[in-house]
């Protein structure tokens, strides 16, 4: 009776591993996202290295079969995965529905726009394990909770900054702080600026009591250092698809407000 016991106790118990929802993230910061909603119950896998480009990344035969087999792909969308071809069995994308700024697709980079897609993707995930749908509503509100927190206290933290972009990835998190966003130094991703455009920046910039130049990993960083000597701006090493060791989507836009909030401390010192 007890082997009995112990044969159906191993097998309830995994069950309860092979329920958990299968998710395939294209970046980090979707993963992170999708980790904080569903907690124990999502398997999240990350198809993107950290420090890869997303605008250059190309898929392996590993990576597709993984999309073929999972319950739920969650990607930004609108754009922002040219190489993303595969056709999965359901499919999130988190800017559908948003207002874009000028098609811009980095909403993940956004406190108020990932906030804005949290009721659905508890819908979608609440769909494919409706045993979890309590758990995914209460932990999406905490979440949107820290991120207004989030936002209050860094708005609050960050004025007077002047910030100049290797692209154009922060303009909707720029907007909402209140941050002087004068623009991107590539005027496309991994394309170089003309001598005219750096010029621009390196005017604006000199005219600001706090001018800074964010440097973001898997840019080219001599563009951004070049700029930043020019104007006398600091530089903030910014890391648009995530960072190894983060723990959650706070932690992620919590690692680029600080870079932003150690220039701050620079220039009011």
């Amino acid at each position: 009776m007890r082997v009995l016991a112990f044969i159906v106790s191993f097998s309830l118990l995994a069950g309860a591993v092979s329920a958990k929802v299968k998710v395939v993230a294209t970046i980090q910061p979707l993963a992170l996202l999708v980790k904080d909603v569903g907690g124990d119950r999502v398997d999240v896998y990350t198809l993107l290295p950290v420090g890869a480009s997303v605008h250059v990344w190309e898929m392996r035969y590993g990576d597709i079969k993984r999309i073929i087999d999972a319950d739920l792909v969650v990607a930004a969308g609108c754009g922002a995965e040219p190489w993303l071809r595969v056709k999965p069995r359901r499919i999130w994308y988190l800017c559908e529905g948003l207002k874009l700024l000028n098609g811009n697709p980095h909403v993940w980079i956004s406190l108020d726009l990932s906030a804005a897609r949290l009721d659905d993707l508890v819908k979608v995930l609440s769909q494919l394990d409706p045993e979890g749908a309590p758990v995914f509503h209460k932990r999406a509100v905490l979440l949107k909770d820290k991120l207004v927190e989030l936002k209050k206290k860094y708005e609050r933290l960050l004025s007077q900054l002047t910030v100049v972009s290797q692209h154009g990835a922060w303009v909707y998190l720029m907007k909402e702080l209140k941050i002087d966003y004068v623009g991107a130094l590539e005027p496309a991703p991994h394309r170089e600026p003309g001598p005219g455009r750096v010029m621009g920046f390196v005017k604006t910039l000199k005219r600001s009591s706090c001018p800074v130049v964010l440097e973001e990993v898997g840019h080219n960083p001599a563009l951004a250092e070049l700029l930043a000597k020019r104007a006398g701006a600091c530089v903030a090493k910014v890391y648009p698809l995530g960072k190894r060791g983060l723990k959650s989507f706070v932690d992620f836009l919590k690692v680029n407000l600080d870079a932003l909030l150690r220039c701050k401390e620079l220039c009011t010192r």
